[in-house]
């Protein structure tokens, strides 16, 4: 019996890189596909907040980067997204909880007024996802 000790050991000791590894494996990155940029904004390693909580986002699209604000309701049936882009456009959406979702229950996108022919908001007819990417999304 003394001998079945080690070997149990030494596969126990042999099995946890390959469960570390699947915890770096199922590293999650939000994804949001909204109507309005055709594009994805991916937010690495970013989770959603607890209910009641907010929490900073540092993302990017393409090659551009998205910073913002994400905050879950105190009941937990709903996500508030705020974000934008490095040419002063913002995002606003409410999508309904849990993850994935596609149910948009308020939006909007801004563009600055910077003295130029923006300036405007655009509201309804958005429609958007927001999930887990189920790839691996590169900075372009």
């Amino acid at each position: 019996m003394a001998g079945h000790r080690p070997r149990s050991l030494m596969l126990a000791l042999a099995l946890v890189p390959l469960a570390l590894g699947v915890r770096v494996a199922q590293a999650k990155d939000l994804c949001i596909v909204t109507s309005v940029y055709g594009e994805t904004i991916v937010g690495p390693g970013f989770t959603i907040p607890s209910k009641g909580k907010c929490k900073p986002f540092a993302g990017f699209m393409s090659n551009q980067p998205f910073s913002g604000a994400v905050c879950t309701s105190s009941d937990g049936t709903l996500v508030h997204l705020a974000l934008h882009d490095a040419y002063l456009t913002m995002t606003v959406l409410d999508m309904n909880l849990p993850l994935p979702t596609s149910t948009v229950s308020n939006a909007s996108y801004c563009h600055a007024d910077v003295g130029g022919p923006y300036g405007n908001c655009m509201y309804g007819g958005i429609t958007a996802s927001v999930g887990y990417c189920t790839t691996k999304i590169p900075v372009m």
